[in-house]
Protein backbone atom coordinates (compact mmCIF):
# COMPACT_ATOMS: atom_id res chain seq x y z
CA UNK A 1 0.00 0.00 0.00
CA UNK A 2 2.83 2.44 0.35
CA UNK A 3 5.00 1.17 -2.54
CA UNK A 4 7.61 -1.33 -4.07
CA UNK A 5 7.43 -4.56 -2.33
CA UNK A 6 10.11 -3.85 0.59
CA UNK A 7 8.96 -6.28 3.61
CA UNK A 8 7.14 -8.41 0.65
CA UNK A 9 7.13 -12.12 2.07
CA UNK A 10 9.43 -14.60 0.02
CA UNK A 11 7.94 -17.07 -1.69
CA UNK A 12 8.39 -19.70 0.97
CA UNK A 13 7.28 -17.25 3.69
CA UNK A 14 4.05 -16.59 1.61
CA UNK A 15 3.20 -20.33 1.46
CA UNK A 16 3.75 -21.50 5.51
CA UNK A 17 2.09 -18.20 6.26
CA UNK A 18 -0.18 -16.30 3.75
CA UNK A 19 -3.36 -16.86 3.19
CA UNK A 20 -4.72 -19.71 2.38
CA UNK A 21 -1.91 -21.65 4.34
CA UNK A 22 -2.37 -24.90 6.56
CA UNK A 23 -0.28 -25.15 9.96
CA UNK A 24 1.82 -28.38 9.58
CA UNK A 25 2.23 -30.14 12.79
CA UNK A 26 6.38 -30.42 11.86
CA UNK A 27 7.88 -27.86 13.38
CA UNK A 28 10.68 -27.80 11.66
CA UNK A 29 9.28 -26.19 8.70
CA UNK A 30 9.06 -22.58 10.74
CA UNK A 31 12.27 -22.01 11.89
CA UNK A 32 13.14 -21.43 15.41
CA UNK A 33 11.30 -18.97 18.33
CA UNK A 34 14.89 -16.95 17.88
CA UNK A 35 14.51 -16.38 13.91
CA UNK A 36 10.55 -15.90 13.59
CA UNK A 37 10.77 -13.36 16.23
CA UNK A 38 14.05 -11.64 14.70
CA UNK A 39 12.30 -11.05 11.30
CA UNK A 40 9.34 -9.85 12.99
CA UNK A 41 11.52 -7.76 14.34
CA UNK A 42 13.14 -6.42 11.12
CA UNK A 43 9.34 -6.17 9.85
CA UNK A 44 8.59 -4.02 12.33
CA UNK A 45 12.17 -1.53 11.97
CA UNK A 46 10.99 -1.54 8.21
CA UNK A 47 7.17 -0.89 8.35
CA UNK A 48 8.25 2.22 10.54
CA UNK A 49 10.88 3.15 7.92
CA UNK A 50 8.18 3.46 5.45
CA UNK A 51 5.75 4.89 6.79
CA UNK A 52 7.43 7.89 8.40
CA UNK A 53 8.99 8.36 4.69
CA UNK A 54 5.60 7.69 2.67
CA UNK A 55 3.28 8.67 4.77
CA UNK A 56 2.64 12.15 3.16
CA UNK A 57 2.08 11.28 -0.15
CA UNK A 58 -0.09 7.62 0.53
CA UNK A 59 -2.11 8.81 3.35
CA UNK A 60 -4.51 10.99 1.88
CA UNK A 61 -4.55 8.28 -1.64
CA UNK A 62 -8.14 6.84 -2.06
CA UNK A 63 -8.75 3.39 -1.37
CA UNK A 64 -10.05 0.84 -4.37
CA UNK A 65 -14.15 1.36 -4.78
CA UNK A 66 -14.25 -2.53 -2.36
CA UNK A 67 -12.61 -0.92 0.66
CA UNK A 68 -13.70 2.40 0.60
CA UNK A 69 -16.78 1.32 2.70
CA UNK A 70 -13.85 -0.07 5.21
CA UNK A 71 -11.56 2.95 4.78
CA UNK A 72 -11.91 5.42 2.43
CA UNK A 73 -8.16 6.48 2.21
CA UNK A 74 -5.43 4.50 2.48
CA UNK A 75 -3.80 6.25 5.70
CA UNK A 76 -7.03 4.95 7.70
CA UNK A 77 -6.39 0.98 5.93
CA UNK A 78 -2.58 1.56 7.29
CA UNK A 79 -3.47 3.57 10.63
CA UNK A 80 -5.72 -0.10 11.23
CA UNK A 81 -2.83 -2.39 10.02
CA UNK A 82 -0.76 -0.55 12.50
CA UNK A 83 -2.68 -0.79 15.41
CA UNK A 84 -5.15 -3.42 15.53
CA UNK A 85 -4.47 -6.08 12.45
CA UNK A 86 -1.30 -7.25 14.53
CA UNK A 87 -2.97 -7.29 18.18
CA UNK A 88 -5.90 -9.50 16.78
CA UNK A 89 -3.56 -12.00 15.50
CA UNK A 90 -1.68 -12.22 18.77
CA UNK A 91 -4.63 -13.03 20.39
CA UNK A 92 -5.53 -15.59 18.64
CA UNK A 93 -2.22 -16.94 19.55
CA UNK A 94 -2.90 -16.51 23.14
CA UNK A 95 -6.22 -18.25 23.05
CA UNK A 96 -4.78 -21.28 20.90
CA UNK A 97 -1.82 -21.42 23.54
CA UNK A 98 -4.90 -21.67 26.34
CA UNK A 99 -6.09 -24.25 24.53
CA UNK A 100 -3.54 -26.23 23.76
CA UNK A 101 -2.74 -26.12 27.56
CA UNK A 102 0.73 -23.66 27.70
CA UNK A 103 1.15 -21.63 30.06
CA UNK A 104 1.78 -17.61 29.79
CA UNK A 105 3.99 -16.74 26.89
CA UNK A 106 7.54 -15.58 27.93
CA UNK A 107 9.25 -13.34 25.39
Amino acid sequence: MLGGTDGAPTPDEAKSFGPGSTPLPDRALYGGKADLLASLRKRHALAEKIVRERHAEYFPRETPPQLRRFAPTFGRIIVYLLATHESYHLGQLMQWRKAAGFGSPKS
